[in-house]
């Protein structure tokens, strides 16, 4: 099955942008993304190796 569109390394950047505006920089976490995007962590791990 092809990776879902709906989460892109773009639009979890775009969210982590909005985060960190919102609650600042140490909001943003793995599950936090999850949360907003709705969605589990995985498609962010597969996209994106570590949090730094």
């Amino acid at each position: 099955m092809p990776p879902s569109t709906k989460y892109t390394p773009e639009r979890i950047l775009e969210v982590a942008e909005e985060l960190t505006r919102e609650e600042g920089i140490g909001a943003v976490t793995a599950r936090a993304l999850a949360g907003r995007l709705g969605c589990s962590t995985g498609p962010i791990s597969s996209h994106f190796a570590s949090m730094e």
